[in-house]
């Protein structure tokens, strides 16, 4: 009956806006709720139908309910940097119990604070769960990672907690350098040895670097120590360069004496004559020519001006011939000896004038060369060929490969011949290498060589005597040289970097740089103290290898002993270090056609300018507290320490579902995963369409509170409507009921 059927659907009508009420108030209770998703009330018909469409039965209303999952709430900021928000779609995971175990459980609300326990927990006492990260900050599953257990995985989540981690220490793995090293340094000098003319040869011993070498015959107290004209002396690189240089380029006078004196002089300081007045200034001078340049020399009286080349005796004649340039003279032994500053130019020696008796004085000239036993020309042009130490730097210096340097060029000169190249290799033999032919005298005894510790006595080419090839100046190993780690090499730039082991301890490694050739420097990287590491290279070296620069400043190469990391194997207990020392880009110049890669001035460089260092970089650091955290819009846990150092720790992950409002709503604001939300996936914040997490925010609710008061009111009315029907239709069965 039409009557009754309406009486149930009045019922069905409170039922229904009953149900919308109590929707209503839950919504309006929850409006300041943190991450509360409101519901909305939807009303289902119940007809009950014959199948004739002419008659019709009352059935009624159901109401049902409809979340709004998926409806952002207004995000309101806090200052408290643990309270976190989803800008967009996802859920946080949390889970009841503090140990992580537990059904996984989803939600909005964001405000966490960590427990007596560390442990980030809400206000609704849901614990935050998130991915841990290992040191290298990868996420579980990743290549690398120890824990193999998928990200995809709900497995793969901890309960978020950073106390265990509040005395972190950071070791050190990458060290960047920017400096300019000075182009215009010079190259470390290669092996070699320095020549002191013996002590035992007198003639030679103290003199300058200028002065004519003297033949020693044996006058001093050795005399194996003979050193005459025409002999060589041989240098050889160890890359295959061979030199001969030749001693002689000077004449010697006869000596003067009193069983052979000269101009009635018997001494060498003696003055010659008594009287040449009557000779005409021309006819008391000669002349020497060498280099195409003529001097004259000419008898005084007395008070005689060397630097003019006036002279009176065989001594103040050779301080008028050492005063002109381009020649040399000194007397010893009562002998006069003269050379060209080049001994290896000609000297032609001339008197002036005609030289006879007939005539008077002033026609006739003296003829000095006859009298000082001097021949009219020396041997002719020749090459390779010195006379003093001077001479023979310079020949040792126009030779490729070799260098050669006098000191106290006054007095007590010295000679030192090395290798340019300070990896390479040098020997010395005392006689003609090349056609191995051993000298009448020695230059390695003249030279005081004979007492290197390389030396070997007969066994050169020929039973020449040889000083053996010395070891390279320079040796990064210092076995078959020095290097800059011992401290035998100073280093022409080195700078300490302060560098931290595993256990947060500081210690000092210092780069050494040394300049081995041009654009290309050697480079020493060694602990200070060298007992602070455990190495099989020597002097707490811990790399070693070389770097070169292009011609505009850039790096050109770094060879593999710096590139590839190195290995710091610590004394102190400390696990070893992995550290990659980053000195830039290298490659070929710019604009280089085909170049794949250009070289940069973004690390080292080479510049003609004052070594200069802009920046060195190293990522670890010392023991540090925790003093603070922070949650990124990546969902990254970062802790802050008292060492300045920041740490990832953890990243939430962005619960995501096909239908989010189909999750099921559980007490505290959560929700749990069905059938009809489908399956969960975990997100990295801000992919696949996921929102971002916004730190030092919460998600407010989503309820509109005046479309809650509206929609009451239009609920009370309809409440009111069914109660109505309820009444109207009661009447009706009474009135029925009468009848």
């Amino acid at each position: 009956m039409s009557l009754y059927g309406a009486l149930f659907t009045g019922v069905s009508g409170l039922k229904a806006q009953g149900t919308k009420i109590g929707i209503i108030s839950d919504n309006i209770a929850n409006v300041n709720t943190v991450g509360y998703k409101a519901t909305k009330a939807a009303f289902e018909t119940l007809v009950v139908n014959n199948g004739s469409t002419r008659t019709y039965s009352p059935g009624g209303v159901i109401a049902n309910s409809v979340q709004l999952v998926d409806k952002q709430g207004i995000l309101t900021a806090t200052d408290v940097s643990t309270d976190i928000a989803i800008s967009g779609s996802g859920f946080f995971t949390v889970k009841a119990n503090e140990d992580g175990s537990g059904e996984p459980l989803y939600t909005r609300a964001g405000s966490f604070r960590q427990d007596s326990l560390g442990n980030f927990r809400n206000t609704a006492g849901f614990y935050l769960m998130g991915w841990p990260l290992d040191n290298e900050g990868r996420l579980p599953g990743a290549a690398g990672n120890l824990n193999t257990t998928s990200s995809a995985n709900l497995d793969s989540l901890e309960v978020v907690n950073i106390e265990t981690q509040s005395g972190v220490a950071s070791a050190t793995t990458t060290v960047e350098v920017g400096a300019n090293l000075n182009a215009s340094e010079l190259v470390h000098p290669g092996s070699g040895v320095d020549a002191i003319l013996n002590v035992t040869s007198s003639p030679n011993n103290g003199v300058s670097g200028s002065a004519i070498l003297v033949p020693d015959t044996g006058t001093g107290s050795t005399a194996a120590s003979n050193f005459v004209l025409g002999d060589n002396i041989s240098v050889m690189t160890g890359a295959g360069q061979s030199y001969v240089y030749e001693y002689g380029g000077f004449e010697i006078s006869d000596e003067i004496s009193a069983l052979n004196p000269m101009f009635n002089a018997q001494t060498t300081v003696q003055t010659f004559f008594t009287d040449l007045s009557p000779y005409t200034e021309a006819a008391r001078s000669f002349t020497i020519t060498t280099g195409g340049v003529t001097k004259t020399f000419t008898y005084v009286n007395s008070s005689p001006n060397a630097d003019s080349g006036q002279f009176n005796s065989m001594s103040t004649l050779a301080a008028a011939i050492d005063a002109q340039a381009g020649l040399s003279a000194r007397v010893v032994g009562g002998e006069l000896f003269i050379a060209p500053e080049d001994a290896n130019n000609a000297m032609i020696f001339a008197n002036v004038d005609a030289v006879g008796t007939a005539g008077p004085p002033a026609l006739a000239g003296l003829d000095w060369l006859a009298e000082l036993g001097l021949a009219n020309t020396t041997a002719s042009v020749s090459l390779n060929r010195f006379a003093s130490l001077n001479g023979l730097a310079a020949l040792v210096n126009s030779s490729d490969g070799v260098s050669a340097t006098v000191s106290n060029a006054l007095a007590d000169a010295s000679l030192r011949i090395f290798v340019d190249d300070p990896l390479d290799t040098i020997a010395y033999y005392d006689g003609n290498v090349s056609t191995a032919t051993a000298n009448t005298g020695s230059i390695l005894t003249e030279f005081g060589l004979t007492a290197h510790a390389n030396y070997s006595a007969g066994t050169g080419p020929g039973g020449m005597n040889v000083i053996t090839a010395l070891s390279p100046a320079y040796d990064s190993s210092g076995l078959n040289g020095e290097n800059m780690a011992s401290g035998d090499i100073t280093a022409d730039f080195s700078r300490n970097v302060r560098v931290y082991d595993a256990l947060g301890a500081g210690h000092d490694v210092r780069m050494s740089f040394l300049k081995i050739g041009v654009n290309q420097w050697a480079v020493e990287i060694h602990a200070l103290p060298a007992t602070d590491v455990n190495s099989v290279l020597p002097n707490g070296q811990v790399a070693t290898g070389t770097i070169t620069f292009n011609g505009d400043g850039s790096l050109r190469s770094v060879s593999t002993g710096l590139t590839l990391p190195v290995n710091i194997a610590w004394t102190n207990g400390a696990l070893a270090s992995q550290v990659t020392f980053d000195v830039g880009t290298a490659g070929q110049p710019t604009g280089t056609i085909g170049a794949t890669q250009f070289g940069l001035t973004d690390g080292l460089s080479q510049f003609e300018s004052d070594y200069n260092v802009a920046f060195v970089n190293q990522n670890g650091a010392p023991v540090g507290e925790l003093i603070g955290v922070a949650i990124d819009e990546l969902g990254f846990v970062i802790a802050s320490y008292s060492n300045g150092e920041t740490q990832r720790l953890f990243k939430l992950p962005v619960a995501d579902f096909t239908n989010p409002n189909g999750l099921k709503a559980v007490t505290g604001n959560v929700y749990s995963q069905t059938q009809e939300s489908g399956e969960v996936n975990l997100r990295e914040a801000g992919t696949n369409g996921t929102g971002k997490v916004v730190s030092g925010a919460v998600e407010s609710s989503n309820v509109e509170l005046s479309e809650e008061l509206t929609d009451m009111i239009v609920a009370q009315r309809a409440y009111q409507a069914s109660s109505k029907v309820i009444s109207t239709t009661d009447e009706l069965l009474e009135e029925l009921t009468r009848l």
